[in-house]
């Protein structure tokens, strides 16, 4: 009798219908929905972000390379080699820059070093000084922008390439995440650097 009783009771029993099931299913389907949307946010921005430091490295590369042979501009000075000395900066442009160092110390020969953007690439141009044959290398792409502002001896804002000793140089870089997602951050970078054998305005520069 009680075998029976138990087994009435646990036959008795009412399982899910058909609207609860429904309801049960949309919910779940709501829950997933949402968290696909929040994963897929947190991999697009892990994405940028890996984007950012990637294209940041390189141009901060560049930018310490340019400043370093900034800061080499008029060595060795005409008065160490006369004429086949290095002559400075040749040509001081908002976006472009041209000055004479000798890119190796120990060797004594004179270049001529160019900086420009073509398109959204960041151009160095070698040429010996009185030669023809130039070597350009491109140092970095995703340059969206690149302003040169140069200084004399006073620290004063000016456009000639005689009277430049210092240059300042600001970038701003498109980190892209990728060309099907669309995402994109613009980074700012910038520096300043005075030629040593120029000017005596900032010597730890």
């Amino acid at each position: 009798m009680r075998c029976s009783r138990k087994l009435q009771n646990v036959g008795g029993q009412r399982g899910f219908g058909l609207v609860e099931m429904m309801v049960s299913l949309a919910i779940l389907l709501t829950v997933s929905s949402v968290c696909f949307a929040l994963f897929g946010q947190y991999v697009g921005r892990y994405r940028l972000q890996t984007a950012v430091s990637t294209s940041s490295s390189t141009v901060q590369l560049a930018l310490n390379q340019m400043l370093h042979e900034i800061r080499m501009a008029g060595y060795p000075t005409p008065a160490l080699m006369g004429a086949a000395g290095a002559a400075g900066f040749t040509t001081a442009q908002p976006s472009a820059i041209t000055f004479e160092t000798a890119l190796d110390p120990t060797q004594p020969t004179v270049d001529q070093v160019s900086y420009s953007l073509n398109g959204n690439a960041l151009i160095r141009t070698v040429t010996p000084k009185g030669g023809s044959a130039s070597t350009s290398t491109t140092l970095a792409t995703g340059v969206t922008s690149l302003q040169f502002t140069y200084l004399d001896q006073n620290n004063q804002p000016t456009t000639t390439p005689a009277q430049v000793c210092g240059v300042s140089v600001a970038m701003t870089v498109q980190a892209q995440a990728s060309q099907a997602a669309g995402q994109s951050m613009d980074v700012p970078m910038q520096g300043t650097a005075f030629a040593r054998n120029l000017c005596h305005l900032n010597p730890g520069s």
